[in-house]
C-alpha cells in the first residue's frame, strides 16, 4: 500500500500545503506509519514516493528511503527533461537503503518541453487518444519493462491502460472538442473491454510481462437460462478457467455467433414465442487461444399466443336437466390447455360454467329454461382465446 506518491498533487487537492516539501511529506508519512503501528496493523507492505517531475525529487527519494517503509514508489510522467532518467539514479539510492523500488503509475504524455506547465490537463490528455501513437506507446512500455528488469523493481503499473483496449482514429475524432475526444476515448475502451478486444499496445504489454501463451482456456460450462420469456431469454454462465486469464466469451445461438463479450451474462431478445433455441459457448484468452465448445443448452421460449377460437359449436341433445354440446377443437402453437364453457340465461349474460379438456360436454341445467352457450379455449399457460359462436337451447318441462 502506497500512502503518498505525489506530494505536490496531495498539497493541491487536500489544501495541506506543507505536504509539498520534503519535511512536510515525510512528516505526513510518519504520521500514517505511527497510526498504523498503534492500531496493530501488520503484514502490509507500505511505501511512499513522489513524481519524478517534482522539485527536489532526489531529496524526497532519500528521505523516504530512510524511513521504515518496505518500498519507495515513483510516478513517471511526463518523460520530458530528466523525468525518466531520474528514475535510474533514484532506484540505486532506494536499493542502497535496502528498500524495494516500485512504479505505480507511468505514461508517455505527448507534450513539448515548452508546453510543460502551460497546457491544461484536458488538452494534454486528449492528445493521447489517437491510434498513430501506438508504436510510441509500445516503445515506451518496452523501455519501462527494460528498466524494471535492469533495476529489479518490485512492480510496475502503467497508467491510461484503456489504450490497451481502444484508440480513436484521428481522421474521425481529431477535429472534435477536447471533452468529446476524451468521452469518445473512454466509451471506445469500455466497449472494447466488454467485447474482450485489445489494441496492439495491449497485446504488446501482455507479451512483455507474460510468457508466450499457447494454452487455450478450459471448455466452459454450458450457458444457463436464468429467465425465459416469450421472446427473450436471459443467459448466464460461470467464469471459465485459463492459465493466464479469459478475456472474452463467444456465445452462439443455433450454431451462429450471437455475441462476443467479457461479461458473464447476455440478454437475448427478438425471439419467437414457443420456439426451441440451442446455445453454446467458447472462451478466448488475450493471446487468442480459443477453448473447445461447451455442451449445448436447449431451451424453449414461452407460448403467449392464444389458441384458435373454438368453432362450429352446436347443441346435439337437450333434456329437462341437460344440454349436450359439441364443437371443432382449437389448435395452438404450444398446444391447447383446455376449454371453458360459458353459460347464461340471456344473451350477453354468459359466465364460466365449467372447465373441460375437450368436446363433447353435457351441461347440467334446469327444466323449462332457455340457455345460451359459448366456448373459449386457453393454452397451457392460461392465455385465452375469444369465445366462439353462440348457441341456444330451451329445456322442456320435467
Amino acid at each position: 500500500m502506497t500512502v503518498l506518491t505525489e506530494p505536490d498533487t496531495e498539497a493541491t487537492d487536500s489544501g495541506q500545503t506543507t505536504v509539498n516539501s520534503v519535511a512536510g511529506a515525510t512528516q505526513l508519512v510518519q504520521q500514517v506509519l505511527t497510526t498504523l503501528q498503534q492500531a496493530g496493523v501488520k503484514n502490509i507492505h507500505l511505501g511512499a514516493g513522489a513524481g519524478t517531475w517534482i522539485k527536489d525529487y532526489t531529496q524526497y527519494v532519500q528521505a523516504f528511503a530512510g524511513m521504515s517503509l518496505n518500498f519507495v514508489d515513483m510516478h513517471i510522467y511526463p518523460i520530458n527533461n530528466s523525468y525518466f532518467t531520474a528514475a535510474l539514479t533514484a532506484a540505486d539510492t532506494i536499493h542502497a537503503a535496502g528498500k524495494q523500488v516500485a512504479i505505480s503509475e507511468f505514461w508517455d504524455y505527448k507534450v513539448r518541453n515548452n508546453e510543460l506547465g502551460v497546457l491544461d490537463t484536458s488538452t494534454l490528455f486528449s492528445r493521447d487518444a489517437f491510434s498513430f501513437w501506438q508504436p510510441v506507446d509500445t516503445s515506451f512500455l518496452q523501455a519501462v519493462v527494460n528498466f524494471a528488469k535492469y533495476k529489479q523493481l518490485a512492480f510496475i503499473a502503467p497508467f491510461w491502460v484503456h489504450y490497451f483496449f481502444a484508440y480513436l482514429d484521428y481522421d474521425t475524432d481529431g477535429s472534435l472538442p477536447i471533452n468529446t475526444i476524451l468521452t469518445d476515448s473512454y466509451t471506445a475502451a469500455s466497449n472494447a473491454n466488454l467485447a474482450g478486444a485489445f489494441t496492439p499496445t495491449g497485446q504488446a504489454w501482455e507479451s512483455k510481462n507474460v510468457p508466450a501463451d499457447t494454452t487455450p482456456p478450459a471448455t466452459p460450462a454450458a450457458p444457463v437460462a436464468a429467465v425465459i420469456g416469450s421472446t427473450t431469454i436471459n443467459l448466464t454462465w460461470p467464469t471459465d478457467q485459463d492459465n493466464v486469464g479469459v478475456s472474452a466469451y463467444s456465445l452462439y445461438r443455433n450454431g451462429s455467433l450471437l455475441t462476443t463479450t467479457s461479461m458473464l451474462l447476455y440478454y437475448d431478445n427478438g425471439l419467437v414465442s414457443w420456439e426451441t433455441y440451442t446455445y453454446t459457448l467458447t472462451a478466448t484468452d488475450a493471446s487468442g487461444n480459443v477453448s473447445a465448445m461447451s455442451a449445448p443448452l436447449v431451451v424453449e421460449t414461452i407460448d403467449i399466443t392464444a389458441p384458435s377460437v373454438p368453432t362450429n359449436l352446436v347443441v346435439t341433445r337437450v333434456t329437462a336437466d341437460s344440454v349436450t354440446l359439441n364443437w371443432t377443437p382449437s389448435t395452438g402453437i404450444g398446444g391447447v390447455g383446455g376449454y371453458r364453457i360459458l353459460e347464461g340465461t340471456a344473451p350477453g349474460s354468459e359466465s364460466i360454467h365449467a372447465d373441460v379438456t375437450g368436446p363433447p360436454y353435457t351441461a347440467k341445467v334446469s327444466p323449462s329454461t332457455r340457455y345460451y352457450f359459448q366456448v373459449e379455449s386457453y393454452n397451457p399457460l392460461g392465455v385465452t382465446s375469444a369465445p366462439g359462436n353462440q348457441v341456444t337451447a330451451k329445456t322442456p318441462a320435467q
